[in-house]
């Protein structure tokens, strides 16, 4: 190869023209991809050194003259999706960049969508790419987003350091290369060591003797399997003793009692793994330190049956910030230094042992997770039997479903990992309490929705800090909401606040569609009269107001967004599925003018301002 060159932003977007050659795959990232690249940038926007986005691999000889690309191609289109909403949906003048210098061999359709959205023309038209108009949304809903969660100056910072700090290398194959096999094998490079398996060899060196250790990457290795029940990381033997025979609910008093409850007979200490606590060594060879169970745990543990709503990784930060009532951010870039500055010596890493160990241990009895068979919400905890063998019953006798509501409420309005704050405030709540009453926690969960809804949407110049909401004794009392710029505003009212009015609809409403109506990601505000209506009809009210807008799913605005109220009415009578309350109380309507508009959003926001503190 030849020697990479360096290049900004503007450079890699100005100096040549790149093609995406037929043999690479369709772009193809979605929001959760979109959305790190978006926030390792910001992130980056205050540093005074540049930002390496990676290498761009090219073919330079091409009888085009233009650059193949062999990889890189997702960043290459999200970053020129990016130039097009800066300067689209924010207004921001990109210096130099006159046109899309990207195209793609034999894709006409994902060509003229990248040109449409960059010259911000007709996107609703047929033949374009849907895969790229959904991540253009994704990348504005994502820069919104942040610009909330902080002000208008962050967000000239990241541009300032978009065109300015970020840099790519380029480097280009040799003309005789084959781009086919060459292709193949960048695509089949090796899975590298994940941050939490560093950081748990970095805490087993901080632990004085074996017991210890032994103890601590046990509970380590239950922990990080956020998928299962922590009961079913231990074989049963230590199951019962740490959790109680016939019972598998207590928790031992502390690290030490931990210790005491797990014998060290059971674990593979051979040769093998005599050198498990050396940091370098795992390092080197990460598969080969594992500490094997011998007693090759008996088939009582059911199969994979849930998926959860955090990683390990982010799961060990929020620990941190419950334990620790410090504002740690929830960025696992920094894992491991974030983590180093809470365990420096060995009682440091013996509580945090003992801390994870009692979060996870309720994070699985007491917050949703997503059950695999039937795709829905579920919120239970692990019930055990007289044989020793293990069920799945709701974690709550009287309130399980509201619990649900609310939990799920949060979830789908903040899935954001680095955005979790209300995942701080369950844990920490739970974290504290010695028992846990299903009355006590609905009352903690609806004062959080409060103040999260008022502390963050109110109309104080500064925004309230969402570690003073969580960690302080916070009031909403006197707050009061800033209507204009939080309801009347169109496709920019955040998700929260819908989801927020429908769990109050599900709870305070009679209406016969609650029944059915579960939290999803909706992420696509309807104007239920359209704004651009197929028979250019004219609607007497501002149409960004709050009382015609609702929350449904992407696919669902598409499909329906130019439609009239009255089709959109039809169209939804014949389904099963219920998107919105909101939207079913809108659809209640014989007909949508003014003043069913109007009476409809009083009624709304009467009941969405209604605090429960």
């Amino acid at each position: 190869m030849t020697n990479p060159t360096e290049h900004n932003i503007t450079e890699i977007f100005t100096e040549n023209e790149y093609v995406i050659p037929i043999y690479q795959r369709n772009y193809a990232w979605g929001e959760s991809q979109v959305n790190q690249l978006i926030q390792d940038i910001w992130d980056s926007k205050n540093k005074s050194s540049d930002y390496y986005l990676g290498t761009l691999i090219i073919f330079a000889n091409r009888p085009d003259n233009k650059f193949e690309t062999i990889d890189g191609q997702q960043r290459l289109t999200t970053l020129s999706l990016l130039l097009s909403v800066l300067k689209n949906e924010h207004s921001y003048k990109i210096e130099g960049i006159k046109n899309v210098n990207l195209d793609f061999d034999s894709r006409k359709k994902s060509t003229d969508t990248l040109k449409a959205l960059f010259e911000n023309k007709d996107r609703n038209r047929k033949g374009l790419n849907s895969n790229i108009l959904r991540a253009y949304d994704n990348i504005n809903k994502k820069l919104r987003e942040l610009i909330d969660e902080s002000n208008q100056n962050d967000f000239i910072k990241f541009c300032s350091f978009l065109f300015e700090k970020v840099k790519i290398l380029q480097v280009a194959v040799p003309n005789d290369t084959n781009l086919n096999h060459y292709f193949e094998i960048m695509n089949n490079r090796g899975e590298q060591l994940e941050k939490h398996e560093i950081l748990k060899a970095y805490c087993l060196e901080k632990l004085e003797d074996e017991s210890e250790r032994i103890a601590f990457a046990k509970v380590w290795d239950a922990c990080s399997q956020m998928d299962k029940y922590v009961q079913y990381g231990f074989d049963i033997n230590t199951r019962n003793r740490l959790f109680g025979k016939g019972d598998w609910n207590k928790l031992p008093k502390d690290f030490n009692d931990i210790i005491s409850k797990i014998d060290s007979k059971i674990i593979d200490t051979s040769n093998d793994n005599k050198d498990i606590l050396t940091l370098s060594s795992l390092l080197e060879n990460p598969s080969k330190h594992k500490i094997n169970d011998s007693s090759n745990q008996k088939d009582d543990e059911k199969p994979e049956r849930f998926n959860t709503i955090i990683n390990f990784s982010n799961f060990l930060l929020q620990v941190i910030r419950v334990s620790k009532n410090e504002d740690v951010k929830l960025d696992d870039k920094e894992l491991i230094e974030t983590f180093k500055n809470y365990t420096k010596t060995n009682e440091d890493v013996q509580k945090f042992g003992f801390d994870l160990l009692k979060s996870k241990t309720l994070y699985d009895k007491y917050i949703i997770k997503r059950e695999l068979y039937k795709d829905e919400w579920t919120l239970k905890q692990l019930k055990c039997y007289d044989d020793n063998k293990g069920n799945y019953v709701n974690s709550f006798n009287n309130e399980n479903e509201r619990i649900l509501m609310l939990l799920s409420m949060f979830h789908v309005s903040f899935p954001t990992l680095i955005y979790k704050h209300w995942f701080t405030a369950v844990l920490k709540y739970l974290f504290e309490e010695e028992t846990i009453e299903d009355d006590k926690y609905i009352k903690y969960l609806e004062t959080t929705s409060d103040k999260f809804f008022f502390g963050r949407s109110s109309n104080k110049v500064e925004k309230d800090d969402y570690f003073d909401i969580i960690f302080t004794d916070y009031s909403v009392d006197n707050l009061i909401i800033d209507q204009q710029n939080s309801l009347h505003n169109g496709t920019d009212v955040k998700n929260f606040i819908f989801n927020r009015l429908d769990y109050l609809i599900w709870r305070d409403i009679d209406i016969s569609a609650k029944k059915d109506f579960k939290f999803s990601f909706r992420s696509s505000v309807e104007h239920y009269f359209p704004q651009h209506p197929k028979n250019n009809e004219e609607f007497e009210s501002d149409i960004n107001r709050f009382g015609n807008l609702c929350l449904i799913s992407r696919s669902k605005n598409s499909e329906l967004s130019n439609y009239s109220p009255l089709a959109k009415k039809e169209h939804y009578s014949k389904s099963t599925v219920v998107e919105s309350l909101k939207q079913q109380l809108m659809m209640e309507y014989e007909k949508w003018n003014k003043d069913t508009c109007e009476e409809h959003e009083n009624e709304m926001i009467e009941l969405l301002l209604k605090k429960t503190i």
